[in-house]
């Protein structure tokens, strides 16, 4: 489960999975077009309820993309089997653990775990996606599709709030938080992976960790830096186009964090 989190696992793709269930491919950098996935999505999968168990059992199913350790690339599988793995675990849902050990505890009361719900609490962005050039509303969409890969809802401040905690020791003990700390080189240069999240050192020297992620016309980053501290919360929609990629995006904000800051 460390290499999976570490994204050297190896395993099946699980947006492959969810592609073929909605007759398209799956997220790519470029999505674009009148695809089949997205055409389908935009028209009657707004309230499909998935969550992580379809799409785990059908990764553990399939080869694996290379074999464990042997290389390093991004993989929602990993995040699909911790959800499996906790419920094993607990015998509780990933929705309670995540209630009960994290939202309660840090008073993020805006945030949603593995929400089957369709409509975001007002005020909210909305999201597009691209179909025969003619952006789609697609909004009203459930993001349980995603699982435990994120099928969450929540805001900036929340994120802020939660990876400040995170990195601060406030969720995990001291030999845990080492081990998140612990990196390994990626093929991007100044981008070191951790577990469940990066290491960014940016162009002027500083150095902030933190995490990006997306659901259908969605795109979030958030980045936290340890001295001084500060907070970066990003959230955009997109349309036909993934956004910028995070080592970009940093470039652009790197004045937003000191250069005299260490890891």
């Amino acid at each position: 489960m460390r290499q999976k989190v570490r994204r050297t696992g190896g395993g099946s793709g699980w947006t492959a999975f969810v592609a073929r269930r909605t007759g398209g491919r799956g997220r790519g950098r470029r999505p674009g077009g009148a695809s089949g996935r997205w055409r389908h999505l935009a028209a009657e999968q707004r309230g499909r309820r998935a969550g992580h168990r379809p799409a785990g059992r059908a990764a553990l199913r399939r080869e694996p993309d290379f074999a464990p350790g042997a290389s390093r690339a991004y993989n929602n599988t990993g995040y699909v089997l911790l959800g499996m793995l906790i419920e094993r675990v607990t015998g509780r849902s990933y929705r309670e653990e995540v209630e009960q050990r994290i939202l309660g505890p840090l008073d993020l009361r805006r945030t949603r775990a593995d929400d089957h719900g369709t409509r975001l609490p007002e005020p909210h962005a909305h999201a597009y996606l691209d179909v025969d050039g003619v952006p789609v509303d697609i909004t009203e969409c459930s993001p349980s599709q995603a699982g435990a890969a994120g099928g969450m809802v929540s805001t900036a401040a929340d994120l802020n709030r939660f990876l400040a905690a995170l990195m601060a020791g406030d969720l995990l003990g001291a030999a845990e938080r080492r081990e998140m700390r612990s990196t390994v080189a990626t093929d991007v240069p100044g981008v070191d992976g951790g577990l469940g999240v990066n290491r960014y050192t940016l162009p002027n020297g500083a150095v902030v960790w933190g995490k990006e992620g997306g659901f259908h016309g969605f795109r979030t980053w958030v980045f936290h830096q340890d001295e001084p501290a500060r907070q970066l919360a990003v959230s955009m929609t997109v349309a036909g186009e993934a956004g910028p990629a995070t080592h970009e995006l940093l470039a652009r904000a790197a004045d937003v964090f000191t250069p005299t800051a260490r890891g």
